[in-house]
């Protein structure tokens, strides 16, 4: 009985592991889709968010699993404290899936508020001729 339980339980988290990996790949296509172009910047800077979409896609699996246990044992779940003692209490996958769900947003805007808008990092002509008019007028 025990090994087939540890025969599950690797079944999941190879399962898990595999869905991780396809969020990973969905949220940095998002990201290359919204960054609109490929620059050195660009790559620089998902190279930097790597570790954050890494987690981003670790929660989204993870609040998946618990929205489903959620809605498989309900909001409230009975315990047995000791014989004789019976009772209800929240879920505490509820309280683990509010927790991630507000980290998972803070996580969410970093990433976004990463992502390069297009000409973002370009320096526009009247930027580069005024700075070269100050120059030249400081240096004369």
């Amino acid at each position: 009985m025990e090994k087939k339980k540890e025969e599950t339980t690797d079944l999941q988290k190879k399962e898990k592991e595999k869905r991780i990996k396809k969020e990973i790949a969905r949220l940095r296509k998002n990201w290359h889709e919204k960054g609109k172009q490929i620059d050195e910047v660009t790559k620089k800077m998902l190279d930097f968010a790597e570790p954050l979409i890494k987690n981003l896609a670790f929660m989204t699996v993870t609040m998946a699993d618990l929205k489903d246990q959620i809605n498989e044992e309900g909001c409230v779940v009975e315990y047995k404290n000791g014989e004789n003692q019976y009772g209800t209490k929240k879920n505490p996958a509820v309280e683990t899936y509010n927790a991630m769900f507000k980290n998972y947003t803070a996580a969410y805007k970093t990433l976004a508020d990463m992502i390069p808008k297009p000409g973002e990092y370009e320096k526009r002509d009247d930027e580069v001729d005024e700075f070269d008019a100050f120059l030249s007028e400081r240096d004369s």
